[in-house]
C-alpha cells in the first residue's frame, strides 16, 4: 500500500466521518495459509482516543478461526462506487 503524504488525511475527525458514513468496510486476516477477507457492517466509535470497530462475523468460518489465532486485521472503507458502462 503506498503511503504517499499527499494521499493522507492528517485530521482525525475526517477520517472518523468517513468510516462512519461507508461503514460496509472488508475485513482482511491472515488464515494458516492464506488470506481471508469479509465484508462486514460495522458500528464505527471512537473511545478515550482510539476508534473502535463493532460488527458481526459468523463463527467456525475460515475468517472467525483466523481472527481468533491473530486479531491484527487490515480494514478498507471504500467511498462510494460507481460503474459507467461503455
Amino acid at each position: 500500500m503506498y503511503k504517499m503524504p499527499y494521499y493522507n488525511e492528517a485530521d482525525p475527525e475526517i477520517v472518523l466521518a468517513f468510516m462512519k458514513e461507508y461503514s460496509f468496510a472488508v475485513v482482511t486476516g491472515i488464515a494458516d495459509t492464506y488470506p481471508v477477507a469479509s465484508h462486514l457492517p460495522l458500528d464505527v466509535r471512537e473511545k478515550d482516543g482510539k476508534i473502535i470497530f463493532t460488527g458481526h462475523m459468523m463463527k467456525n468460518t475460515d475468517h472467525h478461526k483466523a481472527f481468533m489465532n491473530n486479531n491484527n486485521v487490515l480494514v478498507i472503507f471504500n467511498g462510494p462506487q460507481c460503474h459507467i458502462s461503455a
